[in-house]
């Protein structure tokens, strides 16, 4: 009877040894992001939370932190690298000083619809690029198609590259964001979108460059005369984890996060497809001055941003991407 025992004890240390860095349920996980609760950002960081509470029977439970009472996107990434943020929901163009690799969604002109968006985020290879996330400590999810994004300013209408010459304008902290602007002739401003609204109100830019959406929850149509529909890059959000409290979940658990961030990201970009037409319509009301410019002459002069993404990081995303159009 010793034996038996001392035998189970010893297993019973064994598993526990083996399993120490496993976390026990339920377990709640912080999510922040840093945009209001009217936002699509805060949509689909509600809808994750629905399935993932629904879905696991309560072993996993999510409280949201809205409005960047955790921070902005950089403090935020910040903070899931280092442990003290479990989750959040990022735009993809902030995590390029991350994830270099993610550069290739900032490609302008890279999808060509909402379609092949949604085709990409549908195969493997938008799996292939999320694995690129895991060597920073931060293990993406899934991914929200946002739409395309324009350009707004103080100045004038843009029909053509010849007037973006000189506009100072607030692009995405990202250096594909800044190369195309310096390329189409602007002077591009990287900087915080929180801190953009007071900017052209002290104008000290002349504009910035967003999709409807993002323009009319954050009241910008209130300061900008003109919306160009340039429609340079496609935008998306990531839902993202800490890459170690990741692998602390059971594979069970693990492959129910995956799947509802999936279904949450398509389910809230479908809600953002539908109402962008809406959104542009309650922007050009306001008093915004919109109008559709020919993109060939714009898409004409970026080719060689391609190259030189590719010569940094290769070309299998890029491709990847290219393929599915």
């Amino acid at each position: 009877m010793k034996k038996v025992f001392a035998f189970i004890l010893v297993s019973f240390l064994f598993t526990i040894t083996a399993c120490g860095d496993a976390i026990a349920a339920p377990v709640t996980m912080k999510l922040g992001h840093m945009s209001p609760l009217d936002s699509p950002f805060h949509y689909v960081a509600a809808e994750f939370k629905r399935l993932v509470e629904e879905r696991s029977k309560g072993e996993i439970l999510i409280d949201i932190y809205p409005a960047s009472q955790l921070g902005s996107d950089r403090e935020l990434l910040e903070g899931i690298q280092i442990g003290t943020i479990d989750m959040a929901v990022n735009t993809s163009s902030a995590m390029t000083n991350f994830v270099r690799v993610y550069g290739v969604l900032d490609l302008p002109y890279m999808f060509k619809t909402w379609k092949h968006a949604y085709d990409w985020l549908a195969s493997a290879a938008s799996d292939a690029l999320y694995e690129e996330s895991h060597a920073s400590r931060i293990h993406t999810l899934a991914m929200m198609p946002r739409g395309f994004r324009h350009t707004f300013n103080n100045v004038r209408p843009i029909t053509s590259p010849a007037d973006m010459r000189g506009l100072k304008l607030r692009v995405v902290e990202s250096s594909v964001y800044s190369d195309t602007f310096k390329i189409f002739g602007a002077n591009p401003q990287q900087m915080a979108w929180g801190e953009v609204y007071t900017a052209l109100q002290q104008k000290t830019i002349d504009g910035m460059e967003n999709n409807y959406v993002t323009v009319y929850d954050y009241k910008m149509y209130e300061i900008q005369a003109y919306g160009s529909e340039t429609s340079h890059m496609f935008g998306f959000a990531a839902i993202n984890i800490n890459d170690n409290k990741y692998k602390q979940l059971s594979p069970e658990l693990q492959k129910l996060l995956v799947q509802c961030a999936k279904e949450a990201g398509v389910t809230i970009g479908r809600k953002q497809e539908t109402e962008e037409q809406d959104f542009k319509k309650k922007i050009a009301d306001s008093g915004v001055v919109i109008n559709q410019p020919d993109i060939k002459p714009f898409a004409a002069l970026v080719q060689h941003i391609y190259d030189e993404f590719a010569g940094k990081f290769g070309a299998t995303h890029l491709k990847a991407i290219q393929a599915l159009e």
